[in-house]
This record gives C-alpha cells, sequence and structure tokens, in this order.
C-alpha cells in the first residue's frame, strides 16, 4: 500500500500545479483509489460471501448465469448447512433447498394425502433443476433426503456431466463433523455380496436388499411380499459413513448396474428394492438405473414400517399400509 500511495502523491503534485475545480477533483480520486483498493483485498472473502447472497437473489437468479447448482434435499432430516452454504455461494453456485419437514408427521411418517402433495411438488422442483443443469451442467448434491427421493433424484439428474457429492459425517466415529466433499480417490474398490443367481427359481417378481449403512433383516422386508424371493446386493464391510471418496461410490454403483442386468436376463420384470444408503449412494445407484430395467420401486422405511414407495422408471408414488 505504501508504494501505491507514494506513487499517487508523486502523481498530486503534479496535479495541484494547475489550480483548476478538475485537478482537484481527480486529486480526491488519486487519493480515494489506493484506499478503496486495500479494503477490498482485506475483506475479499466477505465481499465474496455478498456477490454469491446477492446472485442468490430471485430476479439476479434468473438473469446470472451462475456456475452451478447447489442442492440440498433435506426432505427426511435437517441438519445445519449454513457453512456449507456459505462456501458454495463464494463459488457463485445457485443453492436450492428442497425441506417438507412441515408436512410430516413428529414420528416422521406421512399421510397420504401429504405424500402426493409432495412428490407433486418434487417433482416440479426437479424439473426446473433440470433445465437450469442444461445450460450450467455443473451440480452438487447434499443432505438428508428420503431414500426413495435420492434415487428418485439420481435417476432424474443423471445426464449431468459434472457431479460432486456431499455427505455428512459424524463426529464420532469420524474425525470431523459436519457436510463435507467425499475425498478424490479412485482406486479403492468396495467389495460386494451379493446372491447368487445360479439356480434360482425365476419369478417374475424379487425383493432386493441394498446393505451399506445397516443390515436389512428379512422379517421385516416380508411385509412388502412374504411370498416373494429375497435377494441381497451387500458391501462386504456393513456400517455408516463407509463410503468416503468416489472411487467407492462408483465401484459400488457400477456393480449394482451389473447386477441388474443380470437380474434382467434372467427374466425379473419387477424389483421391489429396501436400502439403507447414505446420501450420495441413494443418488449413485438411482442414476444407474435404465428405463429399459426391470421397473425399480424403491421402499421408504420408518419406524418398523415401510410406508411408502415410487417407480422410478415410472414416476408414480404408491401408498402403503403395511405391519
Amino acid at each position: 500500500m505504501n508504494v501505491a500511495i507514494n506513487d499517487t502523491l508523486s502523481v498530486i503534485e503534479r496535479v495541484q500545479q494547475h489550480s483548476s475545480l478538475n485537478g482537484w477533483v481527480i486529486t480526491f480520486i488519486l487519493i480515494i483509489i489506493p484506499i478503496v483498493y486495500e479494503i477490498i483485498k482485506s475483506n475479499l472473502s466477505s465481499i465474496k460471501l455478498i456477490y454469491g447472497f446477492v446472485l442468490n437473489l430471485p430476479l439476479i437468479k434468473s438473469l446470472n448465469k451462475s456456475e452451478g447448482v447447489f442442492l440440498m434435499n433435506q426432505s427426511q432430516q435437517q441438519k445445519n448447512w449454513i457453512t456449507i452454504k456459505k462456501e458454495y455461494l463464494k463459488k457463485n453456485f445457485q443453492t436450492i433447498e428442497i425441506n417438507y419437514k412441515k408436512l410430516l408427521k413428529s414420528n416422521g411418517l406421512i399421510s397420504e394425502i401429504n405424500l402426493r402433495k409432495i412428490f407433486k411438488k418434487h417433482i416440479t422442483k426437479v424439473k426446473k433443476i433440470e433445465r437450469k443443469l442444461l445450460r450450467i451442467n455443473n451440480l452438487s448434491y447434499c443432505g438428508f433426503p428420503h431414500v426413495p427421493l435420492g434415487f428418485f433424484d439420481g435417476n432424474n439428474l443423471r445426464k449431468v456431466n459434472n457431479i460432486s457429492h456431499i455427505n455428512y459425517f459424524e463426529n464420532p466415529p469420524c474425525s470431523e463433523q459436519g457436510f463435507f466433499e467425499l475425498k478424490h480417490i479412485y482406486n479403492d474398490p468396495v467389495k460386494i455380496e451379493s446372491s447368487d443367481l445360479e439356480g434360482i427359481n425365476i419369478v417374475n417378481e424379487v425383493i432386493l436388499k441394498v446393505e451399506q449403512s445397516y443390515k436389512i433383516q428379512d422379517k421385516d422386508v416380508k411385509q412388502i411380499n412374504s411370498e416373494l424371493q429375497i435377494l441381497k446386493f451387500s458391501n462386504i464391510e456393513i456400517k455408516p459413513w463407509g463410503i468416503t471418496n468416489y472411487a467407492q461410490l462408483d465401484s459400488f454403483k457400477n456393480q449394482f448396474r451389473n447386477y441388474l442386468i443380470l437380474l434382467k436376463e434372467i427374466g425379473i420384470k419387477k424389483i421391489h428394492l429396501v436400502a439403507t444408503t447414505p446420501t450420495p449412494l441413494s443418488f449413485a445407484l438411482g442414476s444407474a438405473i435404465e428405463h429399459h430395467f426391470p421397473e425399480i420401486i424403491v421402499y421408504n422405511y420408518c419406524n418398523g414400517v415401510f410406508d411408502w414407495s415410487i417407480s422410478i422408471q415410472k414416476k408414480e408414488i404408491s401408498y402403503h399400509n403395511l405391519k
């Protein structure tokens, strides 16, 4: 700053040789410029945050081309996301929050009327986000969605080329607590244990358990249909916060997709899917589902009940009174 001021003073001396009003105006401007420069430089982080906030005002959003979309889906559970939101505001991302807390009961269950309201709203929001991403093609996905909605989002936004996944980690057992992006590690495959399909009775429908965070008991899923065969597709190391990097995410997704292809080849027409998957994995597995695969119906589990489900390809929601 001293150099800038010294340069300015030398210019001022020359300007002051002229006693005109214009000379004094120029003098004032030359004094102000280095001061304003230093203020901006020392407060750059705050200015970026304010800039990001302004860009997210509804009117400005419609006019401005952002660097990406930061989608926070907290349909199931709410966590403080101010810190991660600020980070993406500084990156010039549009931030969008999905939150249906007011339509849920205190125990997490949903009435059929509110469920249909939620799904109708959700389809509208996802379509708007799809249109935004046609121009931007850069998505960061985060939050605590219901598992069926996580699969649904992944399936509908799967054409986006640049997707970053952010998960919530608890301390303990994790070293830190909060929302963090998965690590950029690309050589850490997941070992999957799946039901052997050789010699099984070929039927039109099966139940598929996808286990990552917790084990799923057969006796629980039989409430969906006690006569259907139960298959499993599980990480050998079942534990919460077990997906920490992109290698694990892609490995799980690719093996899941290949398993669905095998199910199609042996004649399966419909899969009732139950899963204990963290947010990034729900989204990734949803993106692996193709229209020509067997119909995949993803179930929500709450308080011992599979209370509702979404048919991913048909984009249809069903309410269940199962117990």
